[in-house]
Order: structure tokens, then sequence, then C-alpha cells
């Protein structure tokens, strides 16, 4: 068992006790008496995965292009856009079900959400919403802000007027011990100086969880410069934006001061190796990151076109390797930034397998040919391993995958359900009926 806690410690024949949901006891050798004995010997047991960046719906339009990296407005509707605007609260509800059942069954057990906000269509968040719950993924849902783009028509533009009662009611709906709903202003140049400020202000009144895209490209962070004569760091400083309730998205292009602040300010990070290189725009700073004390964690983010966490740990520390020198990093610091240091960003009760946090474990079958040799478990998990070696996942001690099935859903019913609704809303928004066909080779 890789516990993950304070001593990161691994125990060779562990044993958890788990009272009503929580984490009662850790330890090794024979277990205490039970009333139920869930058995893994000869399994490797490790914290659920927390992932401190998604897009759920992203999911919904991936192949159509999501990939590219796009500026901050264009001459025409993208079509990931117009099929948004189609999308009501059971097509929502498809799609986050797709991205929830992909995370868990990579080990995922806490995600964040950021999802942009469309005047007229706010039933789409009460559809993710229900999904969440349904999972019983923990995680942290942004309700995301754009008043300055040409990716929406204007008359979907968010206000914070909206964003005010929208949060609230949201928390009133949705909100619990596991589930926190939050703001965010999606990157400085999706949104006003007005709005920005206002949704600053506002998560703290509400003392909300704020969450933001930051530098993630030379074109955002010059952006920042052009508008403000300053880094997209040092604006949200100006603004009083930043602090622990923050979680900042793609820490890109930035320099020695923008990370000392972040440290300062004790600024959580998200960084998104896979997401980052699909799009083409380079990974973060992670060792410098690290160095200086940032609260770092990873994401899977959208783009990405999937929802492997062993593959983000892999590419996080590949990425670094390929530009910044072959010895830099550890499976061991991976495994780190994809459980605890998830948890701590979020300040969620889980990451670790110890008393007082959520029972959230992930089983990867010990008998499975990437674990092996044994001896060397840790960095088999990261560079060898993968989704196809879990045997299990639990979520608050309940099972909710298990040797590749969903206990909560049928994966069945939720891939046709996922096709249907993708299919009325390109009729509905009148693109083509295959998709993929919009694209181009260059």
């Amino acid at each position: 068992m890789v516990t993950m806690d304070r001593r990161r410690r691994i125990l060779d024949r562990g044993w958890v006790s788990v009272i009503n949901g929580r984490i009662a006891q850790v330890g090794d050798g024979d277990p205490p008496i039970a009333e139920r004995i869930a058995d893994h010997r000869g399994d490797l047991l490790i914290p659920g995965f927390v992932n401190t960046h998604a897009h759920t719906l992203g999911c919904f339009t991936r192949g159509m292009g999501g990939d590219r990296f796009s500026a901050p407005s264009s001459s025409s509707l993208p079509p990931t856009s117009a099929i948004r605007l189609q999308m009501g609260e059971e097509e929502a509800y498809a799609a986050a079900r797709l991205a929830l059942v992909e995370m868990q069954l990579s080990g995922v057990t806490t995600t964040t959400d950021s999802l942009t906000s469309l005047r007229g269509r706010e039933s789409q968040f009460d559809g993710v919403l229900r999904a969440f719950r349904e999972s019983a993924m923990n995680g942290v849902f942004y309700r995301a802000s754009v008043d300055r783009t040409d990716i929406f028509p204007a008359r979907n533009y968010d206000s914070v007027d909206l964003a005010e009662a929208e949060l609230d009611r949201l928390r009133l709906t949705w909100a619990g011990p596991r589930l926190d709903v939050g703001l965010e202003p999606l990157a400085l140049h999706r949104v006003s100086d007005s709005l920005l400020a206002d949704l600053i202000q506002l998560a703290a009144d509400r003392q909300a969880p704020l969450a933001l895209h930051g530098p993630y490209s030379k074109w955002a962070a010059q952006h920042s410069f052009r508008r403000w004569g300053n880094s997209v760091v040092q604006v949200m400083a100006h603004l009083r934006g930043l602090g622990p309730g923050l979680l900042m998205h793609h820490p890109v292009v930035v320099d020695d001061d923008d990370i000392a602040l972040l440290a300062e300010k004790e600024v959580a990070v998200s960084v998104c190796a896979v997401g980052n290189m699909l799009i083409g725009v380079g990974p973060a700073p992670l060792p410098a990151l690290l160095s200086a004390g940032v609260r770092t964690s990873l994401g899977l983010d959208q783009p990405n076109d999937g929802h492997d966490m062993f593959q983000l740990m892999k590419m996080t520390m590949l990425a670094q390797r390929s530009v910044r020198g072959e010895h830099w990093g550890s499976p061991g610091a991976m495994l780190e930034l994809a459980t605890v240091a998830g948890a701590e960003a979020l300040g969620s009760q889980v990451g670790s397998i110890e008393p007082g946090k959520w029972a959230d474990i992930v089983v990867m079958d010990g008998s499975h040919p990437t674990l092996h040799p044994l001896p060397a478990a840790v960095s088999n998990l990261v560079l060898a391993s993968g989704p196809q070696a879990i045997h299990s996942v639990y979520v608050q001690g309940k099972k909710v995958v298990e040797a590749g099935r969903h206990l909560v859903w049928d994966i069945t019913e939720v891939a046709g359900a996922v096709d249907d609704a993708f299919r009325a809303c390109l009729h509905r928004s009148g693109l083509s009926d295959h998709p993929e066909r919009l694209g181009s080779a260059g």
C-alpha cells in the first residue's frame, strides 16, 4: 500500500479500516476484525487521483478541432461553440457522465470542472452537477464567466448579477461535503475589466473558490502586457485576486517574479502537460514552481481528448525532461502531484491513505505485468502501467469500478446516450453529420 501520507510510507501488508466513508485506521500486518472485509491480497493500493483541471463538456466535442490553439477572437463561430449553444440539461448530463466515467475508470476520484456560463443555457450546469452527484465524484465546480470574446455571441455573455444569483442557486441545490461550487473569470482576455474585478470581489464576499486560466501561451501573456502593462499574475495581485482560494490553470509563461508572488500568496496552480502539448504551447516551468514552493498539481484539461491520469503523470515528467534535462523529476514526485498535492491544492480531504481522509482508494491488479518487477512498483505505476491494470476504485469506501466495469452507470448506455445527444446537437446547429471532415491535415 502506497499511502502518500506525511511520511510517504509504503506498507508491505497494508490494511485500512473505513467508517462512514472515512479512513479510521491504517496498519501493516494482520487486519482487525471488521463487519465487512474486501480482500485485495497481492494487489497494490494507492490513493484516488486528484485532477485539478477539467472541462467535462469538452469530451462532447472532441475530434472537432479542440486540439488546436484558438486565438481569443475569430471571424466565425467555432463548431465546438455552435454545439455548446445547442446543449440543454440532458445533453450536458450525457456528456458529463462520459467524462466522469472515463476519469473514474482511470482512478480519478476527485476533479474540478470549468464550465463556461452561457446566458440562457443555465440548465447545462444542472445536468453536469447531477452527473457529479450520481457518480459520487468529489470535486470543485467552477462557473466560468465570459463577456469579451467572439467564441460565443454577446447575447450569451455573463454578468456579475447573473453570476451571483447562479452561484447561490447552484450551491443551494448541489453543493455538499464533497462538492463545492466556485467562480471563474475564464481568462483575462475573455472578460472585461469590470467583470474581472466584480467576480474576484464576489468570490471573496461569498467565500467561494476562485479559478482562472493563466498565461497558457505567449499570446495570452502578451495580451496582459498590451492591455494592462503587466503580467497576468501581477494584474491579479493588483486586483487582490491572489490567495489560497485561487486555483490558476496553466502557469506556462511566468517569470521568476510571477513565481515568487504565486508562492508568497499561496496560490494553487494546475499544470496540464498533455493539454499543452496537444495545442503546442509548451510546458509550464515545473521545476521552478516546485523549487519556489508553489502549491502545484496536475490537470488533465480539455483539450486532451482523454482522461488518463497515468499518461498525464508520465507525460508531465517526460515533457520537462525533453526541455530541461534527462535527469529531472521522478515517478514518485509525479505520483505525489497526482494525489496528495492535488488534494492540498483544492483543500480536499483526499489524496492519501491516512486516518481522517475520505476513503478514496484505487486497487491495482498486483498480477498485471505492467507493475512488475514488483520492487519497482511505484516507478512501473507511472512509467509502464495504466488504467488497464486497475482492479477496483473506491469512493468513500464504496466500490464504483470493478474489473473495467463502472458500477454506477452502464458504460454501453453512457456511450449510446452521448452519441444520440451529439447527433441531435449537430442537427440543431446545422453542422455536418461527419464532424471529422470539418478539419484539415494542415
